[in-house]
């Protein structure tokens, strides 16, 4: 196929995209710009004169390394990655559908194969006897990878050949990367040393090597003001599928306080019309919880119900614009929060404010509204009092409000 065919046959797919809903033509003409459009000058510029995955593919790996040192923006990258994969899916089965495409894989350190055993085992104990949730199993074994690279860089390949000295030493040697805060690395490590010793792979609890409390990072993620919320919730154009969903889901966020990523997986049965409440099991903790349903949400997303979502047997209220038809992933969502924030000219030099400045918002207001402690954990679906400290900081008025309870509280022993 030559570089003429090649343009035919990009010509073709974005045909079929523009003839198959919910994609919007401004998603198309982005795609031909900055996905197809970009392979295309690729192969000019090559003197490619035939389509060749092998060639595709090698350019997207070129491209992701631009990314990754900052030379493209992710949005770029993104739609390069989904036009190669969707050249090839055309190539193979002349139809247009985009494949779900798996994460980039990120490069590893390979561990010796016993680290490596034991780092597996480990996943298997947290979620079987820890009943730990996914995500933080995720995260917890990209740390103790870390750690495991650390003590083979000390020369040691066995848990037989572990001291206390070394496994100081190793959590020092890892704590450099963690500059920010390494309360999530220390509670990491503690808990896959203590599981080598009640798995009874060392004789020593080496747990005790690595220090239970750490000083915190103290970082004060500022939620939206409400001025701001009523301007971002003003940009989706909201007679089209996307626009109305977005609408939707931001609307749930500023109203719900619930997290992306429980918007993004929310069904259809979690939602009780009569009762106007939704009830779910929350991702993070893995805990159940109920919040009312208030009319604006509500029927924002009976009107992406009933007026614009594709017509599907899967459970999910909100589903990706591109096919194969899916529930959208968190991310997703925080991206087109950003987008619409910048529709809506919010600050950009205030870092941190996505999909997640709603919940901020959400539980700032309930502090200004004099909000009972107890009762913003129950609404924001904490577990812990620690994890609605955040709010009280962004709340100066909060603080000043709940100083003299919450001390009490700690000088009472009592839990959360």
């Amino acid at each position: 196929m030559n570089t003429g065919q090649l343009r035919d046959m990009v010509s073709t797919v974005l045909q079929t995209m523009r003839e198959t809903e919910p994609r919007s033509e401004k998603t198309t003409e982005y795609y031909a710009r900055y996905g197809f459009g970009t392979i295309e000058r690729h192969f000019e510029a090559a003197g490619i004169a035939d389509y060749s995955a092998m060639e595709v593919n090698r350019f997207v790996h070129a491209y992701r390394s631009d990314y990754e040192r900052g030379a493209v923006s992710y949005f770029r990258w993104k739609l390069v990655r989904r036009s190669a994969a969707l050249l090839e899916a055309f190539h193979k089965t002349r139809q247009a559908d985009l494949p779900q495409l798996p994460p980039w894989p990120w490069p590893t350190h390979r561990l010796t194969g016993s680290f490596d055993n034991l780092l597996e085992q480990y996943c298997e104990y947290a979620s079987r006897v820890r009943r730990l949730g996914d995500t933080t199993i995720k995260n917890n074994k990209s740390i103790i990878r870390g750690f495991l690279t650390a003590v083979e860089d000390a020369g040691m390949h066995s848990p037989d050949a572990f001291s206390l000295k070394h496994m100081g030493d190793a959590v020092t040697a890892l704590a450099h990367k963690y500059s920010g805060g390494t309360r999530s690395m220390v509670y990491a490590v503690r808990c896959f040393l203590r599981f080598l010793h009640e798995s009874g792979l060392t004789q020593t609890d080496f747990s005790i090597a690595v220090p239970e409390f750490v000083s915190p990072r103290r970082t004060v993620h500022e939620g939206y003001g409400i001025d701001e919320i009523r301007r971002i919730l003003d940009a989706p154009n909201r007679s089209t599928a996307v626009g109305c969903r977005d609408y939707a889901m931001m609307t749930l966020a500023a109203q719900t306080g619930l997290r992306s990523i429980d918007i993004t997986h929310l069904r259809r049965g979690e939602i009780d019309w009569r009762r106007n409440e939704i009830s779910i099991v929350q991702s993070k903790t893995g805990k159940a919880l109920r919040l009312p349903l208030e009319p604006e949400s509500g029927n924002a997303v009976a009107d992406y119900l009933l007026h614009y979502r594709p017509d599907s047997d899967l459970p999910f209220v909100f589903l990706c614009s591109d096919k194969p038809l899916r529930p959208l992933a968190a991310s997703t969502f925080s991206d087109r929060v950003f987008v619409y924030k910048r529709i809506a000219k919010i600050d950009p030099t205030i870092p941190w404010r996505r999909a997640h400045g709603f919940r901020r918002a959400f539980g700032t207001r309930l502090l200004e509204t004099e909000t009972p402690i107890d009762l913003l954990i129950q609404l924001l679906g904490h577990s812990h009092m620690d994890s609605a400290r955040p709010y009280l900081s962004a709340s100066e008025q909060g603080l000043k409000g709940c100083a003299l309870s919450l001390a009490a509280v700690a000088k009472a022993g009592e839990r959360w």
